[in-house]
């Protein structure tokens, strides 16, 4: 099995930033309600610094899957920026904090990269037939400006009973696999029917009509 991902570089996009001074939760309460997202950018051997951006600029900018951002704070400093890890509301809805890596746009970095999977299997006509996505992402290694929006996998050559582990998936030249190679990415395996349990009494034993009775008037 094999599988391709884009790997066309993209251009970085500009996101302007302002510098948080006052922290703590009540204050990234505030500016949630303000329509802004708190964030925080680290890495390079420099201190942290607490900044927030347009909440819904950033969101766009998320959901079509950018992950190297450049961040224009307003003290008049620009770095790019990795997306490293997102923090979502208890529902699971709603991104509520973003934390940032500063890197050097022709440096390696290590990501996740989500799963597309595409093609019909063939394995999928058979009667009683299912696919299972185990794992929906791979960590890979590659230049930070080659970061591909999605790993494209091929599962239209599935059979019953054949799976696509992680290794081989074909990853563009440059990119190497740092998730376990023996993760399973795609499955096809047959629905077995379970059998409908048996009906069962009450466990007791049925009373013998007219049997001789104990002194106590249960039947023998």
């Amino acid at each position: 099995m094999a599988a391709t991902a884009p790997s066309t570089a993209h251009d970085t996009p500009t996101i302007e930033a302002q510098i948080r001074t006052k922290l703590g939760t009540n204050e990234c309460r505030r500016l949630r309600k303000a329509g802004k997202l708190p964030a925080v950018v680290y890495g390079h051997q420099q201190d942290p610094v607490h900044i927030s951006f347009d909440a819904k600029t950033i969101n766009d900018l998320l959901h079509s899957h950018v992950r190297v951002l450049d961040v224009r704070t307003d003290d008049g400093k620009s770095e790019h920026c990795l997306v490293k890890e997102l923090q979502w509301n208890h529902l699971g809805n709603k991104i509520v904090h973003l934390d940032m890596t500063r890197i050097d746009i022709n440096e390696r970095v290590t990501v996740e990269v989500e799963l597309t999977f595409v093609g019909d299997a063939v394995g999928l006509k058979t009667a009683g037939a299912f696919m299972e996505h185990p794992a929906t992402s791979l960590e890979i290694e590659c230049l930070a400006s080659q970061i591909p929006d999605a790993i494209k996998v091929d599962v239209s050559g599935m059979n019953v009973d054949e799976a696509i582990s992680a290794a081989e998936v074909t990853l563009p030249e440059g990119m190497t696999l740092v998730s376990d190679g023996e993760l399973v990415v795609a499955s096809i395996a047959i629905a077995v029917a379970e059998p409908e349990p048996e009906e069962e009494g009450d466990g007791s034993e049925p009373e013998v009509i007219g049997g001789k009775k104990d002194e106590d008037g249960a039947s023998e």
